[in-house]
């Protein structure tokens, strides 16, 4: 790979330890050195034992999978694509919220579940005092049985003959290790004898999903600034990004989706074994603040943004951000082999040449036998253009097939991120973004290439993984004194079938007229030839959810005799995975009207054609709760505005429902009655919306039960901030800052914080020197007589454009002096002399125009003096301007602290803040921002009690600014867990929703 040719095109230069990280991949080989012997898979419930902690596989391997498969789950596990640069970057330029290196603090092991949702990694222990010394002062997690020499490669160094921890404590053939602790599986597995290679998956932390790697930066004079004392306890030594950790964490897709098995899930949370976890269930318990943002406290608006992403949700264009907070759930993986065969029925996607020549499924000509054995007629259908898709997306933007879905993944966690760092501003968005091109990682990444070749593998992993978690199989179910499963069609959910069949079967079922033999031979309609001809049209499902609240006659003829044959409920994916406008299904927009996917942002390679063409699809109502009415707004067209229906497979498992986790109270008990409380809790404010003003948030450690008067007031769920909040920039991140509003070069910012310095010296020394440069033009004309008219004018056109230029920057500063001292003031004169700064701004251009006319003035003795003063003066600016924009803006001076913003600010209204909305309304809600912090500052120097000042804050905020940040909204909607009120749902009686909620939990 040509690290010049990256340099020119990505913007910035890759530091020579990434390209060599990338050549070190390459080498060993894009498919890794996994094999079948070092990872076994899971089937029919039973999770496997990666490699990193089982020595001998093949011991308890499951004999019906393939090395691709046992592969495939490998690469979920393990592979990080070398996006360990990357969070590395982050904790360094991410503006204090995020340091993995902290996260995986082996200290906070026994809590980790409970406090962050985060999974340990079964044979792994908490290290001790003197473990933490041989690795620099970072705590991490060891394995159990392992030799303390595995660990040799990331030791601290010390002289020969000190007592070097490496050398001591290596284990017995037992299994013991440097600590006398014993590995449980030692005997049954040999210990922990073979590991991944660590040049390609790292180390384990210790927690499911983050892998440890060396840090090549980790040398010389960075190696001499460490103090680990420091990094655990001063944030601001940490989060410099002068700091150089002495290692890096990589995160895999297992950190998101690996979670406690919802059919044998362990006795203690934070002490699991591997038969205890789920590679493809999702996370539904981890929690964003306390993991994304666990370097924030509440005093950080971060924190609160962070917070309002609920447990198992995070915004996955939080970083490549289209500033939309926009959480979305972790998706469990069920049935992508249903899921790919409904996408047969599904309209064709038109894709653009940029995708088109990527897979669909599967990458090659004929697919294999097994598992996919059905398919091979359609290939064409899944891998040419046009081609059907089976969509993974919340919004249904990944229109080009689930191949390139599944690779695009590692993107999005950062892999190849000397890219897309440079294509929008990480974190805070604002900038307009530019797309990341499928062409650019073809030619420039070599993670890319080696994701590439693991897509076949994770497919066939999930296709044989995928399968339903039927509650009847949970371990201690008959406790729960269930109803029979479905499967056996007995009486007890006959009546709750036909319901069903009148209702949700329109968007929660795959098998619809005409799309299997099997059932359409059971559910025969009269006077209907060619059942295909029945299925629902747009406005069938309109008629449904909004209007009459019934489907078409045959229709739901055919639905009621479908749903009593038995093969209607084998394989069937329980959704249609088809695209509904959300003005449809009335639930929180946000995640719906993201724009990432769309023409000239960040994924519009990773998107089809079709949906980037995708009209509008009209206004969306939403409450305003400052002005307690009902509005309206209009997301554009060309495709947000959609959600794919999601899969009731397994639904008893997946609770809280909704796209973002809000619908349900969050019980943080993975336990099979737990999960069942969690379901029951949810689907009875699914099926009865009255019971959703009952909110418990309890288990978020954060507030207790939301006030009944709130809840109603509110029409819902807002997430609202729990304290006082400022944003926050520390003065060492202004730099960062300032590559992501503008996006330039290293070498361009480096020179912007002296630029006024380096002007005011020039214009200085011009105007001390300004009597032989006269002299010397006044021979040239001389010499040239028609110059003298030529130079004459442009000498008068010149001074006099930067004369007026000044003069009209003076009005426009002294128009403005009162906001400008207001600011020094807010920033609590971190940037000190604003004013005066401005005001030689505008003397030094004035000076400019002076110059440029000098030689045409009379009198050229006091000219000459003038000048001298003049150029004297410049150089007093420059001083200025170094000591002012140039430490504020080098990271050398303060940083920026805005607020107070008051405690129960709706998250969003700043989250949602659209840069791209009209000038004239970022003025009003500027100038009214302006006014309430004006009013904060006045009330807070004579404020009685906290909450008293408070309350008037917040009274302030709302009544004037509030409105004005709802004005510039990209998503005004702030209710989350609002919708999925469909006609049909309140037309139900109690026994028959309660008879549908029983019936979903045998799903």
């Amino acid at each position: 790979m040509d690290a010049k040719a990256v340099s020119s095109d990505s913007g910035q230069r890759i530091s020579a330890e990434a390209n060599a990280e990338s050549q070190k991949d390459l080498s060993v080989s894009p498919t890794g050195p996994l094999v079948s012997d070092q990872v076994t898979g899971e089937a029919n419930g039973k999770t496997a034992y990666p490699a990193e902690v089982v020595a001998d596989a093949d011991a308890i391997a499951e004999p019906n999978w393939s090395d691709s498969e046992v592969k495939g789950r490998n690469a979920w596990i393990l592979w990080t694509a070398g996006n360990e640069a990357f969070w590395d970057w982050l904790a360094r330029h991410g503006y204090g919220t995020i340091d993995l290196l902290k996260l995986v603090d082996s200290r906070q092991r026994d809590s980790r579940f409970a406090r962050a949702g985060m999974i340990n990694e079964p044979g792994t222990r908490s290290c001790t005092e003197i473990e933490a010394k041989q690795t620099y002062g970072i705590y991490l997690d060891r394995l159990v049985g392992s030799p303390t020499s595995h660990y040799r490669d990331i030791m601290r160094p010390s002289p020969a003959g000190d007592g070097n921890p490496a050398d001591q404590g290596n284990n017995d053939a037992s299994g013991r290790d440097g600590v006398g602790e014993r590995n449980p599986e030692a005997g049954k597995y040999s210990g922990c004898a073979k590991q991944p290679a660590i040049d390609v998956y790292g180390y384990s932390t210790g927690v499911v999903g983050l892998r440890l790697f060396k840090n090549p930066e980790f040398t010389g004079a960075a190696v001499r600034r460490w103090n680990a004392e420091r990094f655990y306890n001063d944030r601001k030594y940490a989060t410099d990004p002068a700091t150089i950790r002495p290692y890096r964490v990589g995160m895999s897709c297992a950190f998101c989706h690996v979670a406690p098995h919802p059919l044998h899930p362990p006795e203690d949370s934070e002490n699991p074994r591997w038969e205890n976890l789920s590679s493809i269930i999702g996370n539904q318990y981890l929690r964003i603040r306390e993991t994304f943002g666990n370097q924030t406290n509440p005093s950080n608006y971060f924190y609160h943004l962070l917070d309002s992403q609920l447990p198992g949700t995070i915004d996955t264009s939080l970083i490549a951000s289209d500033n939309i907070n926009n959480a979305n759930t972790m998706n469990a993986v069920f049935g992508l082999s249903a899921r790919v065969r409904r996408s047969l029925f599904n309209p064709a996607e038109r894709l653009s040449p940029e995708s088109s020549g990527y897979p669909g499924v599967w990458d090659a000509a004929s697919y294999p036998t097994d598992p996919l054995g059905g398919f091979q007629e359609h290939y064409e259908k899944l891998e040419e253009n046009p081609r059907h898709v089976p969509r993974i997306l919340v919004d249904g933007s990944d229109g080009v097939g689930s191949w390139v879905a599944l690779a695009r993944v590692y993107f999005n966690i950062g892999s190849y991120h000397q890219n897309w760092i440079r294509l929008h501003n990480t974190n805070l968005g604002i900038r307009e973004q530019q797309p990341f091109k499928l062409a650019d990682a073809e030619e420039q990444s070599v993670y890319w290439h080696a994701t590439l070749a693991r897509i076949d593998s994770m497919t066939e992993f999930f296709l044989q993984s995928s399968t339903p978690m039927k509650l009847q199989d949970a371990v201690g179910v008959e406790k729960l004194k269930l109803k029979q499963s479905l499967q056996t069609l007995d009486d007890d959910h006959a009546e709750a079938r036909q319901v069903f069949a009148q209702t949700c079967i329109a968007c929660h079922s795959s098998i619809q007229p005409g799309t299997t033999k099997l059932v359409d031979a059971d559910a025969q309609v009269d006077g209907v030839e060619k059942l295909s001809s029945l299925q629902l049209t747009s406005e069938d499902l309109w008629q449904l959810g909004r209007g009459s609240g019934r489907l078409p006659e045959h229709y739901l003829r055919w639905a009621e005799q479908a749903v009593d044959s038995p093969e209607f409920w084998k394989d069937n994916y329980l959704s249609t995975d088809m695209r509904l406008p959300v003005n449809l299904v009335g639930t929180h927009s946000a995640r719906a009207v993201a724009t990432n996917a769309m023409h000239n942002q960040m994924w519009e390679d990773f998107s089809s054609h079709t949906y980037r063409e995708l009209q509008p699809i009209g206004e969306i109502r939403y409450h305003d709760p400052f002005s307690q009415t009902t509005q309206t707004y209009q997301p554009p067209g060309g495709g947000p505005g959609y959600y794919r229906v999601p899969t009731l497979i397994s639904a008893w498992a997946t609770a809280p429902f909704f796209h973002n986790n809000s619908l349900g109270d969050f019980n943080n008990d993975p336990s099979v009655s737990g999960r069942v409380a969690a379901f029951d809790d949810a689907m009875q404010k699914l099926l009865w919306p009255a019971r959703r003003i009952n909110h418990d948030r309890s288990a978020l450690d954060t507030s207790a039960i939301i006030p009944e008067s709130d809840y109603a007031s509110d029409h819902g769920l807002i997430w609202r901030t729990s304290a006082p909040s400022y944003l926050t920039i520390e003065n060492h991140q202004i730099p960062g800052l300032a590559f992501g509003l503008t996006g330039w070069r290293s070498v361009w910012l480096s020179i912007l914080p002296w630029a006024p310095t380096s002007i005011a010296v020039l214009i200085g020394s011009l105007l001390l020197f300004s009597e032989p440069i006269r002299r010397r033009t006044k021979k040239l004309r001389q010499k040239v007589e028609w110059l003298d008219g030529v130079i004459s004018f442009f000498q008068w056109a010149i001074a006099l454009a930067l004369i007026g230029g000044a003069v009209a920057v003076g009005i426009i500063v002294v128009a403005n002096w009162r906001s400008i001292a207001f600011w020094e003031t807010v920033l609590d004169w971190q940037l000190p002399w604003i004013r005066l700064q401005l005001f030689m701004a505008v003397l030094l251009v004035t000076l400019l125009g002076y110059l440029a006319i000098q030689s045409k003035l009379p009198l050229p003795s006091i000219q000459y003096r003038q000048a001298r003063i003049a150029g004297l003066a410049c150089f007093l600016f420059a001083a200025v301007f170094a000591f002012g924009f140039g430490t504020f803006l080098s990271g050398r001076g303060g940083g920026v602290r805005v607020g107070p913003f008051p405690k129960g600010m709706p998250v969003n209204l700043l989250a949602n803040v659209d840069p791209a909305s009209s000038p004239k309304a970022k003025l009003a809600a500027g100038r009214a921002l302006e006014a309430y912090f004006y009013e904060a500052k006045k009330r807070g120097n004579a404020s009685g009690s906290d909450a008293d000042f408070n309350e008037s804050l917040l009274e302030l905020f709302e009544r004037t600014v509030a409105p004005r940040l709802l004005e510039i909204s990209k998503c005004p909607d702030l209710v989350m867990d609002r919708g999925h009120d469909y006609i049909f749902l309140r037309d139900l009686s109690d026994d028959q929703k309660q008879g549908l909620l029983e019936l979903v939990k045998t799903f």
